[in-house]
């Protein structure tokens, strides 16, 4: 999704390296360039998560200045989810510190300050369901936390994520 971050200029990357600043105008492009090489080469799907992945849902974020601020469901649902992913392992992998426990950037994701970039959790567990058993609802997921435990259930998501379930 950041094929685009290859694409910029060596000068804007270490700078967004050194700082995290992802305010500066140029590393804002990167969406765009990925985009622009990788339109009509691959899936429209996959395309539109390059162009998308730092669009968030309540319109903050970016895309590249030749590209409107997109929001709520006008952003792809896999760019969505990808931004969402890229958040998580971002919270549960400062740079420059030790790794973060889960349940802690998950609970960092469902803060005032960031919850509202993210679909409303409804929404995600409606998709996550058709994904996963494919239907639009499935079984209470607080009442399984509540069974298995928070913690139990944060291993068990990293286990599967893992790959370790199979």
């Amino acid at each position: 999704h950041d094929l685009g971050v290859t694409l910029l200029p060596e000068e804007i990357v270490r700078r967004y390296e050194e700082t995290g600043d992802d305010t500066d105008p140029g590393w804002r492009e990167h969406p765009a360039l990925g985009f622009r090489a990788v339109r009509g080469k691959l899936d429209p799907s996959a395309a539109a998560i390059v162009l998308h992945h730092h669009q968030c849902y309540d319109g903050s974020g970016y895309a590249g200045k030749d590209f409107g601020v997109q929001r709520g469901d006008s952003i792809h649902i896999f760019a969505r989810i990808v931004a969402a992913a890229q958040t998580y392992n971002r919270l549960r992998h400062p740079q420059n510190m030790d790794e973060q426990p889960a349940a802690w950037a998950l609970r960092m994701m469902l803060s005032d300050e960031l919850r509202e970039r993210f679909d409303p959790l409804r929404g995600w567990f409606t998709a996550l369901y058709e994904v996963l058993l494919g239907a639009s609802q499935g079984p209470r997921f607080g009442g399984f936390i509540a069974l298995y435990g928070v913690d139990e259930t944060v291993a068990l998501i990293d286990r599967a994520l893992a790959g370790e379930l199979s």
